[in-house]
């Protein structure tokens, strides 16, 4: 009896400091992969599609979220930019002020909210890419070597650094490989850690631990 009251202490302490992600699904075949990566670090999330309307913001952020993913997807920014659901996809991100991390056309709205301007490739652009981090000391690299090659598939890239933000790795195929936000806990990485094997998966744990 005394035992099982303590495996019921310890598993409410364990409950009662669980992180809870929030992934906004932009439309992205590895959303599943996302969700596996949090599962399998035992983390609580919560999928939703692009908001609408600013009550649908405001009821998202009504339940505490410890981080935001912005997944990628198959919209292209250097085409079509004035629909709505990037809108509200930056009003979440601004409102929020906790963790963000958006990937591939996620790390795009994210970087385009910000100034930057986005480019198209002149074909897809879909294979594993040697990312080479700036800054070894950054949290979101932590336990990651100099260089770690990761799944890339996209069509668009970013043109420059947004203003506020700093690079923070880079690539031969894309100069703009991952960015971070000068004052916010704001990242963008244009490859797809969630399907990049054992390195895309400390990315994403390292995210969860911020």
């Amino acid at each position: 009896m005394i035992k099982k009251c303590l495996l019921f202490f310890f598993y409410f302490i364990l409950l009662s400091g669980q992180k809870r992600i929030l992934i906004v699904d932009n439309g992205c075949a590895f959303v599943p992969y996302i969700c596996k990566c949090l599962k399998e670090e035992l983390v609580e999330y919560n999928v939703v599609l692009p908001c609408s309307t600013d009550k649908d913001v405001s009821e998202i952020l009504s339940h505490n979220f410890s981080g935001i993913i912005l997944s990628g997807g198959p919209a292209r920014l250097s085409r079509q930019v004035n629909f709505k659901a990037i809108i509200f996809n930056c009003a979440l991100i601004l409102q929020a002020k906790i963790p963000v991390l958006g990937i591939c056309l996620g790390h795009q709205i994210l970087a385009m909210l910000f100034g930057a301007k986005i480019q198209a490739y002149p074909h897809m652009t879909k294979k594993d890419e040697k990312i080479q981090f700036l800054d070894c000391d950054e949290p979101l690299f932590e336990n990651l070597k100099n260089s770690e090659y990761m799944r890339e598939s996209h069509h668009d890239c970013i043109f420059s650094v947004p203003q506020n933000f700093k690079l923070i790795a880079t690539s031969y195929l894309c100069p703009i490989e991952a960015i971070k936000h000068n004052e916010f806990p704001f990242y963008g990485v244009q490859f797809h850690p969630e399907v990049s094997g054992k390195a895309g998966k400390q990315l994403i744990r390292n995210f969860v631990d911020m």
